[in-house]
């Protein structure tokens, strides 16, 4: 209820709205998300199946 009635506040679509609140918040907290030690991970580690990140085929769904 309450984006809906932001979007109508703000003559914009929803999907606008949302868009800018998730750009807002990137914005705001931009430097510690890239500071989170979670993110040093990524690429850190092999699997037997071979990097995932330079695969091109992680996304197929026959593997879940």
């Amino acid at each position: 209820m309450a984006l809906k009635n932001i979007s109508e506040y703000k003559g914009k679509s929803i999907k606008h709205v949302v868009r800018e609140a998730i750009e807002e918040h990137i914005t705001k907290y931009e430097k510690e998300i890239e500071e989170d030690s979670f993110f040093e991970i990524i690429g850190s580690f092999e699997t037997k199946e071979g990097d995932w990140s330079e695969r091109g085929d992680w996304r197929d769904s026959s593997r879940e």
